[in-house]
C-alpha cells in the first residue's frame, strides 16, 4: 500500500491549499480593497474554477494519464501561488484573483486522488484505499491554517504574501511524490465520452450512487456553514467556532483510518447506515440545546457521518461502473457533486436568515432519508455489463 500512502501525501499538500485560501483570503481581500463585500471573491472564484474544470480534468486524465494530470494540475496550483504573492505585494485585487481562480484549477483535480488510487490496487482493497488516501486531510487540517504564520516573515510588510509562497515547496514535493507512483497503464478501451454519458444518464443505478455522495457532501455542507452563524447568534465567540470548526474537520477525515476496513469487513451498506445515524444523531443535538458542547458533538457527528457515506459512495462507484465508462461516471459524479456543494454554500446564508438554525436541521432531514433509500436501492450491476 505504499503507493497509496503516496497518493495520501498528495492529498495533504492538494487540501492545505485549499483550506489555506479558505482561511485567508477573506482577510487579503478586506485588506486590499477595504469593501467587505468582495471579500469573499476569491474563496467563491476558486469554487467555480474548481466546478469548470471538474470534468475536463477526468477526460484529460482517462487520455494522458493520471501522473501528466496531477502535474498540469500542481503547475497551474504554483503560477496560481505566483500570482496571488504579486497580487498581495503590488496591492492589485485582479491578480489576488486570478491567482485563485488558478488554484481552483488544482483542487479540481483533488478528488481524483482517491481514484487514482483504487487503480493501483487489487480489487479487493479499493475500499481502504479510497479510505487511506483522505487521511492526507487529517495533515492538511494541521498544514493549511498554519502557513500563515509560518510564512509571515517571510517577505517583510506583507503578512500573508509568505503563506502562498511556502505553498511552492509543498507542490515541488507533491511532484517528486508523483514521480515515485507507478501508474498503470489502462488495457481498457474507453467508450467515447458522448456515447459513455448517454449510457450513464439513462440508468437509474447511477443516479443512486451519484446522490450517495453529493447528498452527503450537501448536508455537510449546509450544517457546517450555517454553524459559525447559528454560534454567532447564541453569543459564541470566534476561538470557540474555531475549535468547533477544526473538531468537525478531524470527523471528517480521522475515521480514514478504519472507514476502508469497515467496509471490507462488512461492506458498503451497513458503513452507509452508521453515517445516516451519525448525520441524525448531529440533528438529534442541535435540537438539545445551543451551547459549545453541543455545536462541537453535533459538528463531530456530521463529520463522521459524512466520512462513512462518501468513502463508501465512493468504493459503489468504483466497483458497480464498468472500466469503459469509469471517466465518464467520475468526471458526471464530481461535477454533481461540487456543483451541489457550491449551490448549498451559496444559499445556506440566506436559509439561514429566513429559516433559522432549527428549521435549517428540519430541512436535512428529509435528506439523510433519501440518503439511506440511494444505500439500500437496487444493484448497479447491470452497469458494470453493459
Amino acid at each position: 500500500m505504499r503507493p497509496v500512502a503516496l497518493l495520501a501525501l498528495c492529498q495533504a499538500v492538494f487540501q492545505a491549499g485549499s483550506i489555506h485560501l479558505t482561511t485567508s483570503s477573506a482577510l487579503i481581500s478586506l485588506a486590499l480593497t477595504n469593501d467587505e463585500a468582495v471579500s469573499t471573491w476569491p474563496s467563491s472564484l476558486a469554487v467555480l474554477s474548481a466546478l469548470a474544470m471538474t470534468m475536463p480534468a477526468s477526460f484529460l486524465m482517462a487520455r494522458y494519464g493520471r501522473r501528466l494530470g496531477f502535474f498540469t494540475a500542481l503547475a497551474a496550483g504554483a503560477i496560481g501561488a505566483v500570482v496571488m504573492v504579486a497580487g498581495i505585494v503590488l496591492e492589485k485585487f485582479p491578480l489576488f484573483l486570478g491567482g485563485a481562480a488558478l488554484l481552483g484549477v488544482l483542487f479540481a483535480f483533488t478528488n481524483y486522488l482517491r481514484f487514482a488510487a483504487v487503480e493501483i490496487v487489487p480489487a479487493d482493497k479499493r475500499a481502504k484505499a479510497i479510505s487511506l488516501v483522505l487521511v492526507g486531510g487529517v495533515f492538511a487540517a494541521f498544514i493549511g491554517p498554519s502557513l500563515t504564520r509560518l510564512g509571515a516573515p517571510l517577505i517583510p510588510g506583507h503578512t500573508f504574501a509568505g503563506g502562498y509562497l511556502l505553498l511552492l515547496p509543498l507542490y515541488l514535493m507533491a511532484v517528486i511524490t508523483l514521480l515515485q507512483i507507478r501508474f498503470p497503464q489502462s488495457a481498457v478501451v474507453r467508450r467515447p465520452v458522448r456515447e459513455s454519458l448517454e449510457f450513464l444518464l439513462r440508468d437509474a443505478g447511477f443516479y443512486r450512487l451519484v446522490f450517495l455522495g453529493a447528498g452527503a457532501y450537501i448536508i455537510m455542507v449546509l450544517l457546517m456553514t450555517a454553524t459559525p452563524l447559528a454560534m454567532h447568534h447564541h453569543h459564541l465567540g470566534f476561538e470557540a467556532t474555531t475549535d468547533v470548526i477544526r473538531a468537525h474537520v478531524l470527523g471528517m477525515f480521522v475515521p480514514s483510518f478504519f472507514t476502508g476496513h469497515l467496509i471490507a469487513r462488512w461492506g458498503a451498506r451497513p458503513v452507509i447506515t452508521v453515517g445516516a445515524l451519525c448525520f441524525a444523531a448531529c440533528i438529534g443535538v442541535n435540537f438539545l440545546g445551543h451551547g459549545y458542547w453541543h455545536f462541537l458533538l453535533s459538528l463531530v457527528f456530521l463529520g463522521v457521518g459524512w466520512n462513512f457515506l462518501f468513502v463508501s459512495a465512493s468504493q459503489m462507484l468504483t466497483a458497480s461502473i464498468a472500466a469503459e465508462h469509469q471517466s465518464s461516471a467520475q468526471a458526471l459524479n464530481e461535477f454533481i457533486i461540487s456543483a451541489g456543494s457550491a449551490a448549498a454554500i451559496s444559499m445556506t446564508g440566506k436559509l439561514h436568515q429566513l429559516m433559522g438554525w432549527q428549521n435549517l436541521n428540519l430541512l436535512a432531514i428529509p435528506l439523510v432519508i433519501l440518503l439511506l433509500w440511494a444505500g439500500f436501492g437496487r444493484s448497479t450491476a447491470s452497469t458494470a455489463r453493459s
